[in-house]
């Protein structure tokens, strides 16, 4: 792994793959807060878990993540079970507090919606993937106009996909609808540990980790980033290429 501080995109590259919260936009995890106050009430909190299981909930479902922490934390499954249906009657506070919760998207700094128009103009298709609900999603799109800057762009809620990240299926289906046969034609870009590993799953040609959302960067680098870079906005086309 090197710490890089820009990364010349060549011709031989037809795609790159972005998380979005992070490497795009500012993180919003804080919009999930309702759903760990929903946790704390009934006891369940980051210090009941190993840090690598309380990562593995990030990019899933929220109801899905919830079964996750009670398996882990509750030995008993009737206590676990008590702990879930009690949960199960907050639920609609829950969602209501997560539907209702101001949404203040902005991208990681003024660069990045630049960057992302002259990978798309010199023929990079551009998308990215989020586990962010779609009904978020689709607001930030709408509010920054992303859809001018991304070819696509996959949430976890799609109806295609039945897993949560990490996961292959969602480059397997931007490489098919690219026509894209090889995966090191691909870059893949994010601030996150199951970014990177969706990546190294697939074979990604290169992965780079930004260092604009939440992970550490020794963490990043344990998981297997390539290079290491301040943010997405030094990623750029090399000028052999041009």
């Amino acid at each position: 792994m090197s710490w890089i501080t820009k990364y010349y995109i060549h011709s031989n590259i037809k795609m790159i793959v972005c998380g979005l919260g992070g490497t795009i936009i500012k993180d919003l995890r804080y919009l999930y807060q309702p759903f760990y106050n929903s946790l704390q009430k009934y006891g369940i909190n980051k210090s009941n878990l190993p840090p690598e299981n309380y990562l593995d909930i990030y990019g899933m479902d929220k109801f899905v993540a919830i079964h996750h922490v009670i398996n882990k934390v509750f030995s008993r499954e009737e206590e676990g079970t008590k702990v879930l249906q009690n949960i199960y009657q907050d639920s609609k506070d829950l969602n209501y507090s997560i539907n209702n919760f101001p949404i203040k998207a902005e991208f990681v700094n003024s660069d990045i919606s630049d960057t992302l128009f002259k990978l798309r103009n010199n023929g990079v298709k551009v998308v990215f993937t989020s586990s962010y609900p779609k009904y978020i999603g689709d607001k930030i799109v709408r509010d920054l106009n992303l859809d001018h800057y991304v070819d696509n762009y996959l949430f976890n809620e799609d109806f295609r996909f039945k897993t949560n990240k990490p996961s292959i299926e969602r480059i397997h289906f931007l490489m098919n609808q690219f026509n894209i046969l090889n995966p090191k034609e691909i870059i893949k870009v994010g601030s996150n540990i199951n970014d990177l590993v969706e990546g190294n799953m697939v074979s990604c040609g290169v992965n780079i980790a930004v260092l604009t959302g939440y992970d550490y960067e020794d963490e990043l680098i344990e998981i297997g980033a390539d290079y290491l870079l301040d943010d997405l906005s030094n990623i750029i086309i090399s000028e052999n290429d041009l």
